[in-house]
């Protein structure tokens, strides 16, 4: 690979859009539910890295377009280039390409660029008007679960049915809900429990019962969408216990 300025310029230049994506991935975290993996070849990926950029370059433009109208008019600290990095991108200045010291502040100020835009898209991804967008996952049949992973009061719990089994019988998991992913269809590509026990479910010719295994509960149980066969959440409303009957 030739490292030639184009293309470290143009690494340069989408950086901001590469931290818009990553900090959206990283606002789109939640404690018990990851995001939706990006598809291969994503237009949506490509979309959000090179809007970020834009976005990002459009401050980053507005920034010195501030800073020179208020140099017209007061005082500023003179550097011996302009410090302009687009102007000099774009005119190809080769005083400005030929001062240490000038690369450094422009490497300097993509860099902060890139950070701002991080947290910008965070903080986007995180806000409630927009989880509709930055959050799909979250509306639907994952908002009750939502809710009550929110909600103190509540206690998530699900049960998973695997796919191992033997002679009609087939081993299962009941736990308080730690984490979960969705796929790209919105169904569960992995879950966590906690505090999990064990059961197995006897499935005959025209009815399944359910037996427990007499074992100590499990702190965590990970398992994959390959393990599983079903899965059944239920939401627990702790207040309605507390109370006295």
């Amino acid at each position: 690979m030739n490292w030639g300025y184009p293309l470290l310029g143009t690494l340069v230049l989408l950086f901001p859009g590469l931290c818009a994506w990553l900090g959206l991935r990283s606002g789109s975290r939640i404690d018990y539910l990851s995001p939706l993996p990006d598809r291969p070849n994503s237009t949506s990926t490509l979309f959000v890295i090179l809007a970020g950029a834009l976005l990002a370059h459009v401050v980053g433009a507005g920034l010195f377009a501030v800073q020179e109208l208020y140099c017209r008019r007061a005082p500023c600290l003179r550097l011996p280039v302009d410090p302009n990095v687009y102007k000099a991108m774009l005119r190809h200045d080769q005083v400005f390409a030929g001062t240490s010291t000038a690369i450094a502040l422009a490497l300097l100020f993509f860099t902060l660029l890139g950070l701002l835009s991080a947290a910008s898209f965070q903080r986007v991804a995180r806000s409630v008007p927009l989880s509709a967008v930055m959050r799909p996952e979250l509306h639907g049949w994952v908002r009750m679960i939502a809710a009550g992973t929110a909600d103190p009061d509540r206690l998530v719990i699900a049960s998973v049915l695997t796919r191992t089994g033997h002679n009609g019988r087939f081993a299962g998991y009941e736990g308080i809900v730690h984490q979960f992913t969705l796929d790209e269809d919105e169904v569960v590509a992995m879950i966590v429990l906690a505090e999990a026990d064990r059961f197995l479910i006897e499935i005959g010719d025209t009815a399944a019962s359910r037996h427990h295994v007499e074992d100590r509960s499990m702190s965590l149980v990970q398992l994959q969408q390959a393990e599983i066969a079903n899965v059944a959440f239920d939401v627990i409303d702790l207040r309605a216990l507390r109370q006295p009957a």
